[in-house]
């Protein structure tokens, strides 16, 4: 909604034979800033002017062209959805999980590791210096730098993930930038000194932050790379969302992230040997000492754990915020063949759980569609068992879900499987259209930015 900045509009579309395709339809600049309505009748217009599709009509029971909306939760697109909601005949309103697991990380209050990267960022990239420190970097750790900005937490818990990992040559690298004449001890550089190198107890701590949060939000960001794909993403979806909230869940109480443990012990051992260093109180025994720090990180992650938890995790007192989206996600998981394979209940009770869920469709299927396809699950079951292969990470090298869902693409382009089970092909179809991130939008977005500077932004988008 600011003024220089564009929105673009990509039509996601899947054929009979599952073939995915996704196209960039339109690309607007903004004159000046637009509110959610003005942005509402932009897209409006594209739909129904431009490509001619029918919105749907309510008192006939026509369901609209366009299946669901997928956007990022920004205020002006919220607004910009509501109102091309109440023009649709059920069409479906998508959030981006992969912004929510962006604010999630985000969420953590661990300042000395923000100081920290604020003051690095501002080092590497400060005037005059950019391509030496680059080059310095370069020599240090053998790889190039790269500017996690401040839009997508990945990229900060790359950051993250990679100091913690080279942490004794990250603090050599200060320490020679620190000691070369030739560098001006700006404030930036003086920061990173004081954190890293003159003030150990700061360096201790500052050390246990960055593992902390690298290790605990790593699930979050496999979840992350697997939802911004452009497969049928929808169908591991709910799984990879739960994966987190189970890692979450089970080591949060007591912090037993698999790899943070040695990182406490050693910030315990560090603090307990020096005296009055304002953590620890002296002569504190061992195990209490570790549940001081312990409790520390915790507070400091909470905010994390709160966050994924309101708008994920539903329970008995109150839905989560996106309760609706992992709903749907939970029904598309029927699709995927892998899920089908390892599901152990009953072929009725199936059937049950099945035609429950079924109506997170909106509109989009009758009974008689539903009850054929509940009919054919059982048969669907069988071919799964025999057409899909069980993961296996020591031949597959790739993410499970990446193979679940190219998994399900080559069962569902199947002729036989298309005959054998017409009914679920149609909704299996129809379900590969639901998409948990905006990625498609937000790669348009990194194309321009990398194709035009800020010096000649305002004239290239005008070539569009």
């Amino acid at each position: 909604t600011r003024v220089d900045e564009c929105f673009a509009i990509i039509f996601r579309t899947v054929t009979e034979d599952f073939r995915i395709f996704e196209r960039l339809v339109a690309l607007h600049r903004y004159g000046r800033c637009k509110n959610g309505e003005q942005i509402a009748t932009a897209i409006n217009r594209v739909l129904t002017v431009d490509f001619n599709l029918h919105l749907g009509d309510a008192l006939s029971d026509i369901p609209s062209q366009v299946v669901a909306f997928q956007r990022d939760r920004a205020a002006a697109n919220q607004l910009a959805v509501d109102r091309l909601l109440n023009i649709t005949h059920a069409t479906k309103d998508m959030k981006c999980f992969s912004h929510t697991l962006t604010h999630v990380g985000e969420g953590a209050t661990l300042q000395r590791l923000k100081t920290l990267k604020e003051a690095l960022c501002g080092y590497m990239n400060s005037n005059g210096g950019v391509g030496r420190n680059h080059q310095h970097w370069e020599e240090v750790f053998t790889v190039r730098w790269r500017n996690p900005g401040n839009t997508r937490w990945w990229a900060t818990h790359e950051l993250y993930m990679f100091l913690y990992n080279n942490w004794s040559l990250f603090c050599h690298f200060i320490i020679q930038c620190w000691e070369d004449d030739t560098i001006d001890h700006g404030a930036r550089l003086t920061t990173l000194h004081t954190t890293l190198i003159a003030d150990a107890i700061s360096s201790t701590w500052v050390k246990l932050e960055c593992a902390a949060i690298a290790i605990f939000s790593q699930p979050l960001i496999q979840s992350t790379y697997v939802l911004e794909g452009d497969s049928c993403c929808g169908f591991v979806a709910y799984d990879a969302i739960m994966e987190s909230h189970a890692w979450i869940r089970d080591h949060m109480p007591a912090l037993s992230f698999p790899g943070l443990r040695g990182a406490i012990d050693e910030c315990v051992q560090f603090l307990r040997a020096i005296p009055d260093n304002g953590y620890i109180p002296n002569d504190t025994p061992l195990q209490e000492a570790t549940e001081i720090v312990v409790e520390t990180i915790k507070a400091m992650l909470r905010t994390c754990q709160t966050y994924f938890e309101h708008r994920f995790a539903s329970n008995n007192d109150q839905p989560a915020i996106l309760s609706d989206d992992m709903n749907l996600y939970k029904f598309c998981r029927f699709f995927n063949p892998c899920f089908m394979r390892r599901n152990q209940e009953p072929i009725e009770a199936m059937r049950v759980n099945f035609i429950a869920s079924f109506n997170t469709l909106y509109q989009r299927f009758n009974v008689a569609q539903m009850e054929a396809c509940a009919l054919e699950l059982g048969v669907y079951r069988g071919m799964s068992m025999a057409d899909v292969e069980d993961f296996n990470p020591m031949v597959d090298l790739v993410n499970h879900h990446e193979y679940e869902m190219a998994a399900s693409l080559r069962f569902w382009r199947s002729y036989t499987v298309r005959q054998r089970i017409p009914s679920l092909s149609k909704v299996a179809q129809h379900c590969m259209l639901y998409v948990p991130s905006s990625a498609a939008a937000e790669r348009v977005f990194s194309i321009l930015k990398a194709n035009f500077e800020l010096a000649q932004m305002h004239a290239g988008l005008q070539d569009y």
